[in-house]
């Protein structure tokens, strides 16, 4: 409503300065968790894993994006066809805007089954794993292997100032490039972070193995060897999707695939950008980080309107991921996020858990990138100089 818009948007400016001036802090040690607790406290049946149910999930989700394709490029053929009428013109836009919602979400969703794959909990097999998830990534032009590569290097380090992956974290305004550093470029990242993290901003290329990039330095030749692996197959989906579906048409291309694609994109950067930034983010460095602490730093957020089911409780059980990222399929995650809150709870530590309904994500994406950015506060010991720093400023 009116109110909230006025509120989201008067919030920017004052929010931008206090989110540039990020001093450490001190840390107050360990909190306490075990890991070895939290994954007994998880019943049994969530370390479970089904490559049958895995794939009628994919399968599901591939569907959905079929059926919008079947239904919207007749009509969006036709429509092109009469595209010199205002009133074609208009129902064309209409029904791009529609079928890409629909397709784009569909596409989001296959990626998380990809991402399954990834991290090895799609099923048992790692052949299986393998090829499932050169057929979900591959289908959305995202190279697969590249991608795992990285994406378990967050993982095993998720919120350490120098060691995590996807996400740069700020602390230091004169070790970042002053266009990134910009909230007007932060703004846009829902459109074109995806884009340009595959293509090299932050981590590397993931289509092209440069040895000089950090993603590929001290990798072993294997892995560029599956890299160069995925960038093929990205290719032949490419030809795939522009032969078959798209009937050789640039415009039928960039309506029917390219359209969804952006909606995909800004799915992944509003969900993985929400799960771990938040007002107070923090990240640890050498001498602070635990895996178990900093995995409390990631934050369930809930959508609603079906879309955290629909979209495999990525945006809800994160922080249960997070902690068990190989272990758990995404269809056991809200019974594990269940006992993992039951634990805390018994272990008076719920203070670390975050959730935080958020049914204005896509309006709050920006909100964040805008005012908060990458910036984090950095937690170092009491005795580092940095924050002696601090106390003569």
């Amino acid at each position: 409503n009116a109110e909230y818009m006025g509120k989201l948007f008067s919030s920017m400016s004052s929010t931008t300065s206090r989110a540039l001036v990020h001093r450490p802090e001190a840390w107050d040690g360990p909190q306490g968790v075990s890991l070895d607790g939290v994954k007994k406290a998880i019943p049994a049946h969530c370390f479970e894993k089904s490559g049958a149910r895995s794939l009628m999930w994919l399968a599901r989700d591939l569907l959905v994006w079929g059926i919008s394709l079947a239904i919207f490029k007749p009509l969006i053929v036709a429509l092109l066809a009469e595209s010199e009428s205002p009133w074609a013109l208009a129902a064309l836009g209409v029904a791009t805007i529609v079928h890409s919602v629909i397709a784009g979400t569909a596409m989001w969703a296959v990626f998380v089954c990809g991402h399954d794959a990834g991290h090895g909990s799609f099923s048992t097999s790692w052949l299986l794993n393998g090829v499932s998830g050169l057929v979900a990534h591959s289908a959305l032009l995202v190279p697969f292997y590249p991608w795992a590569l990285t994406h378990r290097r967050h993982h095993l380090k998720h919120n350490h100032v120098n060691d995590d992956y996807s996400f740069p974290w700020w602390v230091d305004s004169s070790k970042h490039h002053s266009v990134f550093v910009q909230p007007a470029f932060r703004a846009l990242s829902p459109f074109i972070g995806w884009f340009l993290y595959l293509n090299g901003f932050n981590d590397g290329n993931h289509y092209v193995p440069l040895g000089y990039q950090r993603m590929w330095a001290n990798t072993p030749w294997q892995e560029a060897a599956k890299g160069v692996l995925s960038t093929v197959c990205c290719v032949a989906a490419a030809v795939g999707i522009w032969s078959v579906i798209c009937s050789g048409s640039l415009a039928l291309f960039v309506l029917l695939y390219g359209a969804p694609w952006v909606l995909f994109s800004c799915w992944l950067v509003t969900v993985t950008y929400l799960q771990h930034h938040h007002e107070t983010s923090r990240v640890y460095n050498d001498d602070t980080w635990r895996f178990v602490d900093s995995a409390f730093e990631t934050v369930d957020r809930t959508y609603g309107l079906g879309l955290d089911a629909f979209t495999h409780h990525i945006t809800d059980c994160h922080v249960v991921h997070h902690l068990c990222f190989t272990d758990i399929p995404h269809y056991h995650l809200e019974d594990a996020s269940a006992a993992l809150k039951s634990y805390l709870a018994a272990q008076n530590k719920m203070h670390l858990y975050r959730s935080v309904p958020t049914p204005d994500f896509f309006l709050r994406v920006f909100r964040y990138l805008f005012s908060f950015g990458f910036w984090a506060t950095l937690v170092v010991k009491p005795n580092d100089p940095l924050l002696a720093e601090k106390k003569t400023e």
